[in-house]
């Protein structure tokens, strides 16, 4: 009895160490981050579709490249309502499932010790707690890829298919988790045996089930994107080319494609790693090391899921330091494999033990403070986009539409036309006089002025644009503006403005 009292009172003290990497991952969901203009982006197709029954309302597609997130959104804003909130809490279960993942899976494929300490650097890590707590994808992409990771090495076949599943589910989710592929295959062929020096005989080593799985999850990804191919051939191609090959939103914003493939632009995810989590990347590399040759050939599929994941996102023309997160729990479980060897090469020296959990300690508490700067700038800011989109709330008519940056999309209850691709038509159209904008007009715009580096002609443009065209209702803050605009409709004939005229209805620039 007093060591089953003993067993158990551990376990609840373990399990208390995450309750702070849990509960940061959910309160005050709005204070901070800042709000990212992605949040809106990615979720707009699925308010739109609750709101009016229109994803792809105003020419918005993002869906196709997100299905299964935009269906899984669908689903929180049918049972609930569309807001960031509901969204960033989703973001964060995502995250706390990651944590949970990432134990199972180093304690299944090296040791509990493994898994306790990659589970503590993923759940106290300072990115991954932004992430968390931002309406994006890569908490939920990461799950379904750490996950299939998981149970692809099962032992059990039934377990394997479930991979499959995971593996669509990540590919549904974001398309550069085919990287997960090769390391999955890679990490079998040397899951038992430390090398081989045929090809075929190395392939061998990939069971039925596990080469079943990987047909299943990339079947079940490709029908799904060819029904909605099918459905909607004009926009499915317009999103992939959009945000593949053309990248016209990076040409708006001023960047030079040119400097996307200096070598300072490939690795530039590295100076955001750094200053947030440097002992992660130096333990990391340490444990690969001493992983590789003490030919601990479990480690080998995180070092081929770490440089294949950034191999493939390099070959992207838009790769910002998130696109990168993916990988930090298989830098966690290497770091655990240096935590738990300098703990057993000093099993008897208990001193130097402590110091080593001291350490730990103090690497989760300087990843909570590294989050302070971000609380400053997010409670200030968030709370002036929050007053703006209430104003607006309290005084739209049903169903008008507003004209919104991404970063306000979810904190307005009426539709949405998006600022950056409304302007951005206008500025191509101010070029071509044979273009003719086809998005809609609305009485009010909610600009948010981050500052950025640098000015460029179709900057410049937007800020006479601006000024040509509206007048300014209300400011909060330092960078959130509601503008009316000039010659807009009365109140009583915008009471017979609904969403669905506007999108009827033809602008010119």
């Amino acid at each position: 009895m007093p060591s089953f009292y003993n067993k158990h009172r551990i376990s609840i003290a373990v399990l208390l160490l995450f309750v702070p990497a849990v509960l940061i991952r959910f309160v005050l969901p709005l204070h901070f981050p800042l709000i990212f203009w992605d949040e809106g982006l990615w979720n707009l197709g699925a308010k739109h579709d609750v709101l009016v029954g229109d994803p792809f309302l105003y020419g918005w597609s993002h869906a196709f490249l997100s299905p299964l997130h935009h269906f899984t959104t669908l689903l929180l804003y049918s049972l609930f309502s569309p807001g960031l909130m509901i969204s960033r809490w989703l973001s964060g279960f995502f995250g706390v499932g990651i944590v949970a993942f990432t134990y199972l899976f180093g304690k299944r494929y090296f040791d509990r010790p493994t898994g306790f300490i990659a589970a503590i650097l993923v759940g106290y890590n300072s990115l991954m707690i932004l992430s968390s707590r931002q309406a994006m994808l890569e908490q939920e992409v990461t799950f379904y890829m750490i996950a299939a990771a998981y149970f692809w090495f099962h032992s059990r076949p039934m377990l394997i298919q479930i991979s499959g599943l995971f593996l669509a589910a990540a590919l549904l989710v974001k398309a550069y988790a085919l990287s997960l592929i090769p390391a999955l295959i890679i990490g079998q062929i040397l899951f038992v045996y430390p090398g081989t020096s045929n090809l075929k005989r190395g392939l061998k080593r990939v069971t039925a089930n596990q080469w079943l799985g990987i047909f299943l999850g990339i079947a079940i990804a490709l029908i799904t994107y060819c029904l909605m191919f099918i459905n909607h051939a004009d926009l499915f191609l317009k999103s992939w080319l959009g945000h593949t090959i053309r990248r016209q939103d990076l040409l708006f914003m001023g960047e030079s494609l040119d400097k996307l493939w200096d070598p300072r632009s490939v690795f530039r995810f590295l100076k955001e790693f750094t200053l947030h989590c440097p002992d992660l990347l130096l333990l990391a590399s340490f444990g690969a090391v001493f992983a590789i040759k003490n030919k601990m050939t479990r480690a080998y599929f995180l070092v081929g899921w770490i440089i294949f994941s950034f191999l493939l996102i390099s070959l992207q023309v838009y790769r910002p330091a998130r696109y990168y997160y993916p990988i930090i729990p298989g830098l966690a479980l290497l770091s655990s494999i240096a935590w738990v060897y300098f703990l057993s090469s000093n099993a008897k020296r208990t001193a130097i033990q402590n110091g080593i959990i001291i350490l730990i300690v103090l690497f989760c508490s300087l990843q909570i403070v590294r989050l302070l700067p971000y609380y400053r700038e997010g409670t200030h800011t968030n709370k002036s986009m929050i007053q703006a989109s209430t104003w607006l709330n309290n005084n739209l008519k049903p169903g008008e539409a507003v004209l919104s940056m991404y970063q306000t999309a979810l904190l307005i209850d009426n539709p949405i036309i998006p600022a950056p691709p409304f302007l951005n038509e206008r500025w191509r159209a101010s070029n071509d006089p044979e273009i003719v904008p086809e998005l809609p007009g609305a009485r009010y715009c909610l600009w948010t002025s981050i500052k950025a580096p640098g000015m460029n002609p179709s900057k410049l443009w937007t800020q006479e644009f601006i000024f040509n065209n509206f007048v300014i209702v209300k400011r909060y803050g330092k960078i959130v503006t509601i503008y009316k605009v000039k010659n807009s409709p009365s109140d009583l004939e915008a009471d017979h403005i609904t969403v669905k005229q506007l999108s009827l209805q033809k602008t010119s620039p």
